[in-house]
């Protein structure tokens, strides 16, 4: 009966209830935050780069 309520969705938001817990952090808090870790990936993903390129040139030492 209640899978027909929910016109047979199987989506499970419909039947659980979904709880955003409070982090206590403010606006400006959490903003500061997303540009850390957008200024952490955006070292990461360099670093890559860098590797993958190293990685590329001593591939293409290795045969020839």
């Amino acid at each position: 009966a209640e899978v027909a309520e929910q016109d047979y969705s199987l989506n499970p938001g419909r039947y659980v209830g979904v709880v955003i817990e409070e982090d206590g952090k403010t606006e400006e808090e959490f903003l500061d935050e997303v540009v850390s870790i957008q200024g952490e990936l955006e070292t990461l993903n360099n670093t890559s780069d860098d590797l993958r390129n190293v990685i590329a040139q001593n591939l293409k030492l290795l045969v020839s």
